[in-house]
């Protein structure tokens, strides 16, 4: 059985900062493990160009997309890497590029991946972002007629007081390294006139004025926002509960032109009301269907307890033997509408002890509560209290050793399926007979299967 099933970096409260999504990578590895399309023609590009990178077809209709097709020579080969073209916006900056590819596919062997990064810079900008690569990996892209065409993305330019350039005349692409198998090359920068005005990404708003309440819980949408690079789902969620807040929604939205968009956030606040964000659309619609898939609550009243032991467990297994081992508990701490929380396994060696909570919820008519299996927040030494309960940390872990001690952690995570886990540090459990465990705030979820029209009166 796995150990820690998906871990990230310990989070404590910086997991409300953690849904930050926009990782940056100045050196990306080269990798043959991601798929490469073959086109046999070039609206089969633009389809997959399309399809990856949401909005940009309607962005080029609206004339919001900068062609260039600048070719550059790649020193020591006779290969070249073309920057075709730029989507600069204020949500995202999008660079589409092809390079040379080794081979012609004859006899079904892929082309050489080659791999670019770089960042941006104008005079106004205060700083220069780099690049990252979104759902776009390394090493994928779609081959056509010996090109391999990839994309890279990077933050718009923001001045000294971190705001967003609303005008950029130019831009300079800097750094800029292409790496074909274990070769790397730098090439010139380049400056491309670009012209960008923010006033040009017109944002519509449509009303929605849908409500919709079951089981102490009640969800409102207010409206619609929707641009070339934008599209924000407006509401606001009440429970009945006492002390109960909402979390996030899983949202579906699917439009008259086929287009469908998740979302499957949690809270986002812009001046204090709440939205859902979703991809842009590549095609303007004039039907939308909104479903609502479940809402999520932090409660401060459903809590899990339970103990650890310590010092035993590791000097009589994991010193004395050298070697790690599991104990599957399975043991039930609590029942929460349909969902019953179990105490599934504890993982004991040298690095200290995890422990894995695994729900298990009986399906029934919607609508109905479960228990939602989210990251945990780990309680810190020095959190305040009052910050505590404003901030309302979601799975909130907090481990007390029979000494009165708070213990030290290690890493923790979610998944696979309704599960997450804690790692407890190895000194903690070295010099505890014994580690009580608990977790609050839980997140619950109303399982829901409510859906609405929304209006969009004809536009570009």
């Amino acid at each position: 059985m796995a150990r820690l099933r998906k871990l990230v970096v310990p989070i404590g409260l910086v997991l409300l900062a953690a849904a930050v999504w926009l990782v940056y990578q100045l050196v990306i590895v080269p990798t043959q493990s991601q798929p490469i399309v073959k086109a046999d023609s070039w609206d089969e590009v633009k389809q997959y160009q399309y399809e990856m990178t949401p909005g940009l077809e309607r962005a080029e209709k609206l004339k919001l997309t900068r062609n260039y097709d600048h070719v550059m020579q790649i020193p020591g080969t006779d290969d070249t890497l073309v920057l075709h073209e730029v989507w600069y916006s204020s949500e995202l900056v999008y660079i589409l590029y092809s390079v040379d590819a080794e081979s012609s596919w004859s006899g079904g062997v892929k082309p050489l991946l080659s791999n670019v990064s770089f960042r941006i810079a104008n005079e106004q900008a205060d700083s220069s972002p780099g690049m990252y690569t979104l759902n776009w990996h390394p090493g994928e892209g779609i081959y056509y007629k010996g090109r391999l065409y990839g994309r890279l993305a990077t933050n718009p330019l923001m001045d000294k007081d971190n705001k967003i350039l609303s005008e950029v005349p130019s831009i300079t692409i800097e750094r800029l390294i292409i790496q074909q198998g274990n070769e790397q090359q730098s090439l010139k920068d380049v400056t491309f006139r670009l012209n960008y005005s923010a006033a040009d990404e017109r944002v519509e708003t449509f009303p929605v004025d849908q409500s919709y309440e079951a089981l102490d819980h009640t969800i409102r949408f207010d409206r619609l926002e929707m641009g070339p690079n934008h599209l924000k789902l407006y509401l606001d969620a009440d429970s009945r509960l006492a002390g109960e807040k909402y979390y996030g929604a899983t949202v579906s939205l699917r439009t008259n032109e086929g287009e469908v968009r998740e979302g499957n956030m949690n809270t986002n606040i812009d001046d204090g009301e709440k939205y859902i964000q979703f991809q842009p659309l590549n095609k303007r619609p004039t039907e939308m269907s909104l479903e609502v898939k479940s809402l999520r609550y932090v409660n401060p009243a459903h809590l899990l307890k339970f103990a650890v032991e310590g010092q035993y467990q590791y000097n009589q297994v994991v010193k004395k033997s050298g070697e790690n081992y599991n104990i599957n508990t399975d043991k039930k701490l609590a029942t929460v509408g349909q969902t019953d929380a179990y105490l599934e396994e504890l993982y004991y060696d040298d690095r200290g002890v995890s422990f894995t909570i695994e729900y298990k919820t009986k399906k029934m008519k919607r609508p109905y509560i479960k228990l939602y299996a989210d990251s945990p927040s780990i309680k810190l030494r020095g959190m305040e209290e009052q910050n505590e309960q404003t901030l309302q940390p979601p799975n909130l872990v907090q481990v007390i050793n029979d000494k009165g001690e708070q213990a030290e952690y290690g890493q923790a995570g979610s998944g696979p399926g309704d599960r997450f886990s804690v790692f407890i540090d190895i000194e903690s459990v070295k010099t505890s007979k014994s580690l009580d465990v608990t977790v609050s705030n839980l997140i619950t979820e109303l399982v829901t299967d409510w859906k609405t029209d929304i209006a969009i009166p004809p536009g570009d």
